[in-house]
């Protein structure tokens, strides 16, 4: 694409770049969901080390429907 060609559709372009971006306030929420990555020095328990993997927090109905689903499909899987 030469630049000519970009300048006539550069609004196309950035209407793109606009509605993709996330705003600093919701950034942040998204990251106030992030749980701690943990204790380097940890290797088992409660604070062990999750680095960059570190899941998002879920509700606790989140929590019980999800492990309600596992049960269930345990329970289908032994039968």
């Amino acid at each position: 694409m030469d630049a000519l060609q970009f300048e006539r559709n550069k609004r196309l372009y950035q209407s793109q770049q606009h509605h993709s971006k996330a705003t600093k306030a919701q950034l942040q929420q998204i990251k106030k969901k992030r749980k701690s990555k943990g204790d380097p020095a940890e290797l088992d328990g409660e604070n062990q080390y999750k680095g960059p993997w570190a899941s998002y927090s879920e509700s606790e109905d989140d929590v019980s429907d999800h492990q309600t689903d596992i049960e269930s499909e345990e329970n289908a899987q032994s039968s």
